[in-house]
Formats: structure tokens, C-alpha cells, sequence
């Protein structure tokens, strides 16, 4: 993308390439010169659904610092290459958005980028999903993180666990985090038949076409197979009508149930998984009677999946299979210009682009 535009959203949800303009760090963040921004469907619609717009777009990064705070906490130097995503709110400055030469980050939503294992494309494209899903695996479900010490205990039951549309990149992150846990079985999976035999190498134990008429007969009787009930269940793509409630082993009970959807949900038994959890945010929730609320802060949950995505990171397998690693299977770099990168950045968000992450190569002089 060209060096001297930004994709930016107005205060009318209209999406447009504008001039960049020049910002100034506040003082704990970095000013970083982007390299590659990441695309996710909460570009466009967090500004269509929950009302941050008047900003340029874009949440994931890769860079290199070229100013640090004079009162930072000299975790990063100028020249460094680091990661990350920018904070979200209504009223969203404009020097957060990722699809521009510039931007500013908080020094605590960076990680330095260990570029032997973790490629830089994948590093901008992995934060804002990998978190997604770590809050949904961790906190949600209470998984015990995969940095947690061995228990001397005996290992508890194994408990059965769903995952619908695991081949979506929250779906490839949130199968592959409770894989190392190894506390799921079976972990039930749902994708096209061309990425089953993908999800199982991640860590699935079966795979189902979600698109066949018996889908959820089929998942409802693997698990009853397994002599547990699903307890537990994650809609990581947004179904819609229900096919998720319909597979747990009681959908009526929400005592029995724990359903999370990474997307909103009308049906009140779903919890909603957040990436940013460290400081509140104001957001306009969607609807007929939208209302306007404050997410309060929640430090302990956020900085729990923070280390699952440092587990992540550390762990970084960009090829091959090795036993234990993380990775995004697919991670495709556009080298376009602004408004064939305004176009990609919707077409993420309408589900257009297909199978895998989509990464904007800026172009450095």
C-alpha cells in the first residue's frame, strides 16, 4: 500500500483512502512504522455494528519502532521489530488505526517478534484472533493456560468439546490452544471437507461437514459416544440459526452449557469472547433500541490470554507440523495499493477472500 495513504471510516460509516496524517505518540506508546497490517472482519464492522467510526481502520500490525516514550519502560528500542493490535473505542483516534504508514501503540499491546520462527507477515496477522480465542479457551472455558505448571494431581476427566467453523482463523487458534491443554476429548470440529484433514492434524478428533443436513445428529451422537455430555461449546464464525445451542447435550438448561460466540449473539445463553479486556471501551450495541454502553476493565482475564498468546508466539511453527506449535495455516500477502486494499478489507469482513488471514504489505522507502 502506498506510503502516503490511509483507509480511513467517517462518522457516517462510509469507508474511503485519504491523505495519512501525522500523529503523535501519547506517553506510553510507540510510534511504529508499519510494515504489514493485518485485515479482520471487525475493521469494517465495528464500525457498522458498534459505532467507532470518524478513524482510520485496522487493529493488527507489524513494525519497526522508531520512537519510544521518554518515560517508557524501556521494553523496546528504536529499530525494533514488534507486533501487536491498537485500542478500540468510540471516539477512536485516528493514530490507532494499523492501515496507514504510521501508527501509535500502547507499549503493553506489543510483543517483540522472534522473527526466526514467527514470520513478520504472520506476526500481523495474529494478535487480535490468537486473543479471541485465548479469553474463550482460557477464561471462558477455564482452561488451565499451556504454560501452567504439571499437575502432581491425577489428570480430571476428559470433557468434550465443540468447536463450529474451526477452520476460521479464531476456530484454527482456539483448536490448537485446547489441543495443548489436553484437557478436551473429544474435540469435535466443524469445516468444509477440505479442511478436515487439517483440523485433525491441529488436534481434532473428528471432523464434520457443516453444511450436511445431519451435522448436528451426527455431533450430538459422537458425543454421546464419548459417555460425556457437551458441556462446552464455541460458535468461532457467527452461525446463524442455532445449529451450536442445538448440539449441546441440554440447550434449554444454560446451567449445563457454556456457549461462546465470537460474534453477537441475540440468543442470551452465548457469552461473547473479547480480545481487549485491559481497559474499557465504549461501544453502540446493535439493534432496534441500540444503546451505547462502557465494558468495564477486566485485567485478570486479559493478561491471562496475553500469555497464551505469548505461549503462541514462542511456539511458532510457520512450516511443517511440528508436535506442540502454533500456527496460522494460511497467511496471504497483498502487495496492492490503497483502494485495492480498501476492497480486500471489505471483502474480508463480507467473507469474499476465502480460507486463511489476509496481510497488507506497506511499502517502505
Amino acid at each position: 500500500m502506498e506510503r502516503d495513504k490511509a483507509l480511513y471510516v467517517d462518522a457516517n460509516s462510509q469507508f474511503a483512502v485519504r491523505p495519512a496524517g501525522t500523529h503523535e505518540p501519547a506517553d506510553n506508546e510507540l510510534l511504529i512504522e508499519v510494515q504489514y497490517s493485518g485485515i479482520n472482519p471487525a475493521d469494517v464492522k465495528h464500525a457498522t455494528h458498534l459505532g467507532i467510526v470518524d478513524t482510520v481502520l485496522g487493529y493488527d500490525f507489524c513494525g519497526c519502532v522508531v520512537r519510544t516514550p521518554p518515560k517508557g519502560s524501556g521494553k523496546f528500542s528504536v529499530g525494533d521489530t514488534v507486533a501487536g493490535y491498537t485500542p478500540t473505542s468510540m471516539g477512536r483516534s485516528p493514530r490507532h488505526g494499523t492501515h496507514q504508514p504510521f501508527l501509535c501503540c500502547p507499549e503493553d499491546m506489543c510483543f517483540a517478534v522472534p522473527e526466526a520462527a514467527l514470520p513478520r507477515p504472520h506476526a500481523a496477522a495474529l494478535t487480535t484472533v490468537a486473543m479471541t480465542a485465548a479469553d474463550a479457551i482460557y477464561n471462558l472455558f477455564g482452561t488451565p493456560l499451556p504454560t501452567a505448571a504439571p499437575s502432581s494431581s491425577p489428570p480430571s476427566t476428559p470433557k468434550p468439546l465443540l468447536i463450529w467453523g474451526a477452520a476460521s482463523s479464531v476456530g484454527l487458534c482456539a483448536l490448537q490452544f485446547a489441543a495443548a491443554s489436553q484437557l478436551w476429548f473429544p474435540i469435535l470440529a466443524t469445516a468444509s471437507p477440505s479442511r478436515h484433514a487439517l483440523l485433525r492434524r491441529l488436534g481434532a478428533t473428528a471432523a464434520f461437514d457443516y453444511r450436511s443436513p445431519s451435522v448436528v445428529q451426527d455431533i450430538r451422537s459422537a458425543v454421546a459416544a464419548s459417555g460425556l455430555p457437551l458441556a462446552h461449546a464455541l460458535d468461532a464464525v457467527g452461525a446463524a440459526a442455532g445449529p451450536v445451542a442445538q448440539c449441546a447435550d441440554d440447550p434449554d438448561d444454560p446451567e449445563k452449557t457454556v456457549l461462546v460466540s465470537a460474534t453477537f449473539q441475540p440468543d442470551a445463553r452465548f457469552r461473547l469472547p473479547l480480545a481487549l479486556q485491559h481497559r474499557p471501551f465504549h461501544i453502540r450495541l446493535p439493534g432496534p433500541e441500540a444503546r451505547e454502553i462502557v465494558v468495564p476493565p477486566k485485567p485478570e482475564p486479559h493478561w491471562r490470554a496475553w500469555e497464551a498468546l505469548r505461549w503462541a508466539v514462542g511456539n511458532y511453527r510457520a512450516e511443517g507440523e511440528a508436535e506442540g506449535g502454533f500456527r496460522l495455516p494460511e497467511v496471504r500477502v497483498e502487495r496492492v495499493g490503497a483502494e485495492e486494499a480498501l476492497e480486500l478489507v471489505k471483502g474480508v469482513a463480507e467473507g469474499r477472500t476465502g480460507f486463511g488471514k489476509v496481510v497488507i504489505e506497506h511499502r517502505i522507502e
